[in-house]
């Protein structure tokens, strides 16, 4: 082994430098590749944590704004109630005015037009709470 390797000295001393820089070189990109792996791994993680956090935020603010819509449509739906309420408490009364002036006035169907305004403005409209009696 010792004859071949003075045999060959210039060849193997040519070749040493070559075989160590290819091994170098190799082990170099192994370690650079293995550190863009784990890089791009950082950056899916990262990407999808914030998909993750956008959609909830998404989420989160579509149910608010459901949630004030919802809000806004029962608040119109309460004063129309109220509205109509009061426009047929005042027909009705107009309707009572004229029966005293006129005892032959049919007051039935102001009276359920009455009532219904009524019923409907019971279903609409929140009720007092015990703590605060109504005005009236």
């Amino acid at each position: 082994m010792i004859d071949f390797l003075k045999e060959h000295q210039a060849l193997i001393v040519l070749l040493l430098p070559i075989v160590f820089t290819f091994a170098g070189v190799w082990l170099g990109t192994k370690v650079q590749a293995g550190g863009n792996v784990a890089q791009a791994k950082a950056a899916k993680e990262a990407a999808e944590t914030a998909a993750a956090a956008t959609l909830q935020a998404v989420r989160e603010q579509a149910d608010h704004a459901a949630a004030a819509a919802h809000t806004a449509a029962l608040h119109e739906q309460r004063i129309s109630a109220a509205t109509n309420l009061i426009r047929t408490d005042r027909a009705f009364g107009r309707v009572l005015h004229t029966m005293f002036r006129e005892p032959d006035t049919d007051s039935t169907l102001a009276y359920d037009d009455l009532l219904h305004a009524w019923g409907w403005s019971s279903l609409s409209l929140p009720s007092p709470s015990p703590s605060c009696p109504p005005a009236f």
